[in-house]
């Protein structure tokens, strides 16, 4: 977005003082450009808005977190749930943040609420990695059993059980998942850039590069394979995961940072 963009969207604010869906994109304006002061000015005066809403909360916390100021990302996270609720609210992103505060008790408690509640394959995700990466992979693997009990849209349950292998099991059962799941979202840029992004790891940066004019071919709304491809850039790009922005898509983008998983319907969390 340009400068122009920004001082007309500044003129708006003095129009519309009340509108904090103004301040907060000419917060992101700010944050991109490095400005993190005056992106954080921004958020403040969100805040102190009168007409402030819980999703502003919210959002004011995901963009203190992708700040790494995990501590008030939690209490603005807390200040959505009622004062009663606050122990142990069902939020899954709140126990992201409890994880990445170093506090993974208070984010199992958090899932095994969401598990019992109302369980989702997003939770079973984030629960499962998280129990693994303690070492508790027998737990982990009981509660990502739980998929099979969930409905998920095709190809849903393997990327999952994909990117859980690829960290803490096989990288064969991790290629056989993350194959069975761009058969089943062949046009689903999130799983190739995944998939992309693993066969890299690996070991396997050759053949990832060779895919890319088929990931192009299946996603050609998606430039940036085919960019890649041209340039023939992929295993810079994989190296630092910027160029292929692999991010958790669908809900909230500012979230990686975050290690929750969300998979597009193309353009809705299941």
């Amino acid at each position: 977005m340009c400068i122009r963009d920004r001082y007309s969207l500044t003129n708006a604010l003095q129009i519309a003082p009340d509108s904090n869906a103004i301040r907060f994109q000419l917060a992101r304006i700010s944050q991109i450009r490095g400005q993190t002061d005056r992106a954080r000015q921004y958020i403040e005066d969100a805040l102190r808005n009168p007409a402030v809403s819980a999703d502003d909360v919210r959002r004011a916390a995901a963009i203190f977190a992708s700040q790494n100021e995990i501590d008030r990302a939690i209490a603005l996270q807390l200040q959505t749930h009622p004062p009663e609720d606050r122990e142990n609210p069902a939020d899954l992103l709140l126990a992201e943040f409890y994880r990445r505060d170093n506090m993974p008790e208070k984010a199992e408690a958090i899932c095994t609420r969401i598990l019992q509640e109302a369980p989702t394959a997003q939770a079973v995700q984030f629960t499962a990695d998280l129990l693994a990466s303690q070492g508790h992979t027998q737990e982990a693997e009981t509660v990502l059993a739980r998929l099979d009990a969930l409905e998920t849209q095709p190809g849903i349950r393997e990327l999952i059980r994909a990117e859980y292998q690829s960290r803490y099991g096989t990288p064969e059962t991790a290629r056989r998942l993350f194959e069975a799941a761009i058969g089943a979202r062949r046009d689903d840029p999130a799983v190739w850039k995944r998939y992309l992004a693993f066969l890299t790891r690996s070991g396997a940066a050759a053949e990832a590069a060779g895919l890319l004019s088929d990931a192009a071919a299946a996603c050609p709304n998606e430039p940036v394979f085919a960019q890649l491809a041209e340039h023939q850039a992929l295993p810079g790009a994989l190296a630092n995961r910027a160029e292929l922005d692999v991010r958790p898509v669908g809900r909230t983008r500012v979230h990686w940072g975050l290690s929750l998983i969300h998979i597009t319907e193309p353009t809705r969390p299941y």
